[in-house]
């Protein structure tokens, strides 16, 4: 009898994939398990695969049904390897040289058979958590030469298993949803392959589809007519992408336009197949979509009123899904994304919240285990469910708390010392894609490597580690972000925070082979860097100088050249997932940089000609490339938002006409803080006014006759601050929201009217300082306004000496706190941050012992402003703040805070700018050379740039 291999812990560190062709070797897939070779090099090295034959794979036909979908797979990616396709057989194995065995222990008679005759060591993963070994063994039955074996502690962990023979291989997890086709290879050895997997670092680990009505709900339309929407076809795919990565949750696509996940029966069949983890999203309990399946009027989703109707859906729901692996989501909150109904306090909320948990739970004991604590559970404090858990509310201890980014990338809140030692532990809900305030971002992938590491290590370290679930969008245009968060999920040390750029290396090998890995991975962190700075769906929102609009459309330009330069050389099988994966998001953001710098230029010609442009890459991504796959799929326009529509076009709808009446600001009689600056109308003063301030402009509009029509203003509104007015005609009030124009100058509907006979006054009452208004007209019927664009003179602004924050002079250490260089994270190219980010805080009388970073500067002048540039992020928890400690010249120390509340007007407009900054003023001592100090008091305090105004 020969035992199976075994192998020591040094021995497992070390294992790395190492294919070849030939005599020479290269890496295939830098995330693979497994080593593999061109060639038998010693009598024990299992062959896997020529171009002439495969060895068959063996399973047990009362296994689970994923063990097979996993053996069809791998087969398969065999023969796209090789051309030679294994069979996939669940008969006992007959005699022949070799055999893969593919099984779960205590599931599989074949797996179970050879631990019992001691041929091969389970010991380490059984009963474990998504585990798997992967070993060869000599003789393991009659008539057998050799085996490679995959057994599973779970049915996830024989799936991984399989996976993960695909990858060393050489099939990236993207081969469908990507084209990346895998390198030919003539034969596929194992040397002595032995491989034990480790446990997942996150329990669950997955995404939420979301926002898809752009585009994976028109693509599903077209794929699968018999459903005419997201269906079991698709989410299929969907599935095996999980796998593939090691990921085991989805929440699945739930927008109204979409059919409801459960109102097509076989959706969750084919995910129970998949063997994943089905879960709902915040707003859906216990698996209820009340966008969609709610079919009582909106304003009896009241639980006060109307307790009986909700919690007879969440019956019903639990008795069709019981028996499904299920995650259950508790809480409440209103209709698809709004806040939960019901009059009251604060107070008042929280009561609400434990009387609905107390009854869900009750519902989940009935008819899921009567162990309800055994039952797996996530109460996810989203927006205004946030305040609610903070007044109080008392969530089971059982029940994993999930916590939720500010929608753009940064963790609103973590737990406390006393929540870190729930039983239901936490987790992480974190936006790679997001429709809503200030702005969305849902066409192009923009989230660094290093800023997800950043916060979501931050999220682990502080205990978040039962569940993660990534919104993803559409899944197609986020595929490298969606992957590192899966990757980081499974093995939270496999990208610390100071080395996570290096996943785009690892990632550009994996999908386009070794020679093109750094050259790829160098355009795509040029890319990360530019987004970061300001994300190409909030380009009409940018507040650079017009220096540093010429250096960005520089830098975008050659990374462009760079960009097509390598895609000419990719070769041909590799030029659509190239396109995919990496030109289209380069070429797409720097068109609407392009776009969007022409505008505030006053250019029109160069922004349409690159408006037209991202037209035509989009249709090339949807009818040219892998001959019109992804037809429908890419929509460069999504939710069709003003910062991509073609310039001049306002949004308004409707046939242009002439304006009935029309009045220009110069004919407004003015008091107050209006003032008339370049032929526009601003509130100069206070920045945030009152009704009946005194601040007023006064037209007069002269009708020959009665009669109705509609009010548009020409104005730009530069963000959400600057957006109201306080408008009467006539006597008449209304008042004017939400209309944002950004950098531009555009129309907005303001107003139905009804216009006398004669004089019509109308004022305008301006509620914050800011906003230019250039005229006014009146439309009659469904006529709109003609397109107007209008060139502002550029805004002179005070230049600063820029200092970058790992451009320091001296570091000082604290204890364990310890300053580190993060490349990729923040405004400039990296950033400077406190490691381990379980730092202490430091109270404001011991500053002077926080750890210290000091840059310098010249200066002649007496005094300077210093704007420290931080990383939007939040406090880490109510207890914290974000505080440093600033001085110069070793002078007086100023202690500032600058952390926001989500959808505050600050909030805003730091996450699209993509830094927080906060400006002290110093006296400078005599001479021409001074330091500045900074000292970080509060953990989760990441440092951009230091900006030193001293003219």
């Amino acid at each position: 009898m020969i035992k199976p291999n075994v192998w020591g812990a040094a021995a497992l560190l070390s294992l790395a994939l190492l294919p070849s062709c030939g005599d020479a070797q290269e890496k295939l897939s830098p995330f693979a398990t497994l080593l593999v070779s061109a060639q038998k090099k010693n009598a024990n090295d299992f062959t896997l695969a020529t171009t002439k034959g495969a060895a068959p794979i063996y399973l047990d036909g009362a296994d689970f049904p994923v063990v097979r979908i996993a053996a069809e797979a791998l087969a398969g990616d065999i023969e796209k390897v090789t051309t030679a396709k294994p069979n996939v057989l669940s008969t006992p194995p007959a005699a022949g040289e070799t055999a893969v065995f593919i099984g779960t222990v205590g599931k599989s008679q074949l797996i179970d058979r050879l631990v019992a005759q001691k041929k091969l060591d389970v010991s380490a993963i059984r009963g474990q958590w998504e585990r798997y070994v992967i070993t060869t063994v000599e003789n393991p039955l009659p008539g057998v030469r050799q085996a490679l074996v995959i057994a599973g502690s779970d049915r996830r962990g024989t799936a991984y298993g399989a996976f993960s023979v695909s990858e060393s291989i050489g099939v990236s997890p993207w081969v469908w949803w990507a084209d990346v086709t895998p390198q030919h290879r003539d034969s596929l050895v194992f040397p002595r392959a032995r491989f034990a997997s480790k446990a997942p670092s996150v329990k669950y680990r997955g995404i939420f589809i979301n926002d898809e009505d752009w585009g994976l709900l028109p693509w599903s339309k077209k794929n699968e007519p018999e459903v005419n929407t997201i269906g079991p076809k698709t989410y299929e795919k969907v599935g095996e992408l999980l796998l593939r990565l090691k990921a085991n949750y989805l929440w699945p696509a739930m927008h109204e336009a979409t059919v409801a996940f459960n109102q097509i029966p076989e959706n969750k069949l084919v995910m129970d197949r998949y063997a994943i983890v089905m879960g709902s999203s915040h707003p859906e309990p216990l698996l209820f979509n009340n966008a969609s399946e709610w079919k009582y009027p909106k304003n009896q989703w009241n639980y006060d009123t109307h307790s009986d109707l909700i919690k007879g859906v969440w019956e019903k729901r639990l008795q069709e899904n019981h028996q499904f692996e299920n995650s259950y989501t508790v809480g409440l909150r209103g209709i698809h994304d709004t806040g939960m109904q019901g009059s009251g306090t604060v107070e008042d909320g929280v009561r609400r919240l434990e009387r609905v948990v107390k009854d869900q739970r009750e519902l989940l004991a009935k008819y899921v285990n009567p162990k309800v604590d055994e039952v797996p559970q996530v109460f996810v404090p989203y927006k205004e469910v946030l305040p609610i858990y903070q007044a109080g509310m008392k969530v089971p201890d059982d029940v994993t708390l999930v916590w939720v980014d500010d929608n753009h990338g940064y963790i609103r809140q973590l737990s406390t010392p006393a929540e870190q030692k729930r039983t239901g532990s936490a987790g992480v809900y974190y936006h790679f894609s997001y429709l809503g305030a200030p702005e969305s971002f849902l066409w192009l992938g923009s989230t660094s490597p290093a800023l997800a590491a950043y916060e979501m290590q931050k999220a682990y370290a502080y205990g978040a580690d039962r569940l993660w679930v990534f919104n993803v969008g559409d899944i197609k245009p986020i595929e490298k972000e969606m992957e590192f968060g899966m990757r980081l999920a499974y093995d939270i040390n496999s990208y610390p925070v100071d080395k996570a750029m290096n996943y785009l290396a690892d990632f550009a090998t994996e999908n386009f082979g070794a020679p093109y890995a750094q050259q790829t991975a160098s355009i795509l962190e040029q890319y990360y860097h530019l987004v970061a700075q300001i994300k190409p769906e909030h380009n009409d929102r940018m507040t650079m100088s017009p220096a540093e609009q010429d250096a960005r459309l520089a830098a975008y330009s050659s990374l462009v050249q760079q960009a097509e330069k390598l895609s000419d050389q990719i070769p041909a099988d590799k030029k659509d997932s190239f396109f995919e994966l990496v030109l289209y998001p380069v070429k797409g953001a720097a068109l609407m940089n392009i776009k969007q710098t022409a505008l505030i230029r006053g250019d029109v010609d160069t922004a349409t000609k690159a408006f037209e442009e991202i037209q035509q890459i989009s249709v090339k991504y949807n009818k040219e490339i892998v001959g019109g796959k992804w037809d429908r799929m890419m929509n460069y326009a999504p939710n069709n938002a003003r910062v991509f529509r073609r310039p001049g076009d306002s949004g308004i709808r409707g046939q242009v006409g002439t304006p009935v009446l029309q009045v220009d600001a110069k004919s407004a009689t003015l008091s107050g803080s209006m003032k008339l600056v370049d032929d526009a109308i601003v509130a100069t003063s206070p920045e945030v006014q009152t009704e009946s301030s005194g601040n007023v402009a006064r037209f007069t509009l002269n009708s020959p006759e009665a009669r109705k029509g509609t009010i548009y203003f020409l104005t730009q509104t530069p963000d959400d601050k600057h957006d109201s007015w306080f408008v009467t005609l006539n006597g008449k009030k209304v008042t004017v929201n939400d209309n944002v124009t950004g950098n531009f100058v555009n129309w907005i509907k303001v107003m139905d009217a009804d216009l006398v006979a004669g004089e019509n006054t109308f004022t305008v009452e301006q509620r914050e300082g800011g906003t230019a208004l250039y005229r006014i007209a009146v439309m009659e019927g469904d006529k709109v306004p003609a397109p107007v664009v209008i060139k502002r003179a550029a805004v002179a602004a005070p230049t600063p000496r820029v200092i970058e924050a790992d451009a320091y002079s001296q570091i000082k250490n604290s204890g364990p706190s310890q300053w580190k260089k993060i490349n990729g994270l923040g405004w400039g190219k990296s950033a400077m941050t406190l490691l381990p980010f379980q730092t202490k805080s430091i109270t404001d009388a011991n500053q002077s012992k926080a750890p210290a970073i000091t840059y310098s500067f010249p200066s002649t002048a007496p005094q300077a402003t210093i704007e420290t540039r931080f990383l939007p992020t939040h406090r880490v928890n109510q207890n914290l703040g974000l505080r440093y400690s600033i001085s110069v010249d070793g002078g007086p120390t100023q202690i500032q805070d600058y952390d926001t509340l989500e959808y505050s007007g600050d909030w805003g407009r730091n996450v699209l700018a993509g830094y927080a900054p906060s400006q002290t003023t110093h006296k400078l001592k005599d001479g021409a050379n001074h330091t500045v100090t900074i000292r970080f008091l509060d953990p989760g305090m990441v440092l951009s740039q230091v900006r030193v105004f001293d003219k």
